[in-house]
């Protein structure tokens, strides 16, 4: 991937992480990282950029190991996924040519989410 390239996706990956955390913020609350093990899930068949820039995000917390935990990732991103994280799992690692059925994947919408939440926090129906 040309390094231009990969730095869109990268900024456009911190900046959905950064909405996502303020949407998300009001039902947690912030604890802190510093000293602690954090592990990153990501769930879906992502840019690479996706996960360096919630590495990036993490790693200003200070946390002490940073893990992160992949469904799939493609071949050629693991080493440098493995020198941003502490420990890398990838459940699925996929070769370039894979074909991806992203149409596929199953995934809520962040409006869906913060329903959910916001029915739980009320003590409503989760459904």
């Amino acid at each position: 991937m040309a390094p231009d390239v990969f730095t869109a996706q990268w900024r456009l990956a911190l900046e959905a992480l950064q909405r996502r955390q303020t949407l998300y913020a009001p039902f947690r609350r912030s604890l802190g990282a510093a000293g602690k093990t954090a592990i990153l899930v990501i769930d879906t068949a992502a840019p690479a950029a996706l996960a360096f820039a919630a590495i990036a995000a993490a790693r200003r917390r200070s946390p002490a190991p940073l893990v992160l935990i992949a469904r799939r990732a493609f071949d050629e991103d693991l080493q440098a996924l493995s020198i941003e994280a502490d420990e890398l799992i990838v459940l699925q690692p996929l070769p370039r040519t894979a074909e991806l059925d992203v149409g596929t994947e199953s995934q809520i919408s962040d409006r869906e989410a913060i329903g959910l939440l916001t029915a739980n926090r009320q003590g409503g129906p989760l459904h």
